[in-house]
């Protein structure tokens, strides 16, 4: 098998692993806030904070939604709660009801983007790519630092809906960020690699995976380069 060919091989293989690696939320931290503990509101929310330590440290997840549900009746303008609420939900594979806690996150907290990351993963494995795209794309709007998972989710539906071009450039644009830290441009360059062979573009995808090595030598694009020798 001739370089160029085993490249793509390896690129259609790692594709149709990279799915499995989607569907991993974001939690939202829900302690930290500050609160006026002498105030009806900030005694509610404090009890609230409570319930939903208690369910993080759980990694029972009935135990953990009965916490957060605790949490959110106590306190129902608790975002973090709702949003990991619906973390709780996805694990149990209760998609529609994790859908809706997120949907209530993002309304409590229009400035946070990890609810709307989480809702992108939620329409994601329920195959609405196109509703997918949309909350991908707006969590990455919206983030004052960068998602990376939303860049890669968001390049990936693109990719499914053949979409590949528009996929690396959602991806370079993550890779030329000038906020982009080495791992997260490490982590694009794979991705990228993985679509630029997709399309026949072989020496950009090579040079995509060694820039990626160069960057973060335990990056599983090292898979590519020991495949390639």
């Amino acid at each position: 098998m001739n370089q160029r060919r085993l490249i793509a091989s390896l690129a259609i293989a790692l594709l149709a692993g990279c799915t499995l690696l989607l569907h991993t939320g974001c939690t939202a931290p829900t302690s930290g806030a500050a609160i006026n503990s002498s105030e009806p509101d900030g005694i509610l929310l404090r009890r609230a904070m409570e319930r939903a330590e208690r369910a993080g440290r759980t990694r029972d997840p009935i135990r953990a939604e009965a916490l957060y549900r605790e949490a959110t009746n106590i306190y129902p303008g608790f975002a973090a709660a709702w949003n990991n609420l619906g973390l709780t939900l996805m694990e149990q594979d209760r998609w529609s009801e994790a859908d809706e806690a997120f949907a209530l996150a993002s309304d409590l907290a229009a400035s946070d983007p990890r609810p709307l990351y989480n809702r992108g993963i939620v329409n994601d494995r329920l195959g609405r790519l196109e509703d997918a795209l949309r909350d991908y794309a707006a969590a990455i709007a919206g983030s004052p630092r960068l998602l990376l998972w939303s860049y890669i989710n968001h390049a990936d539906c693109l990719a499914r809906l053949d979409r590949r071009e528009e996929a690396i450039a959602s991806l370079t644009r993550l890779i030329d960020h000038p906020r982009a830290r080495p791992h997260d441009i490490a982590t694009s360059l794979a991705h990228r690699g993985m679509y630029l062979a997709k399309v026949g573009r072989f020496d950009e995808a090579t040079a995509d995976f060694a820039r990626a090595l160069d960057l973060q030598p335990t990056n599983f694009a090292a898979w590519y380069q020991r495949g390639v020798a």
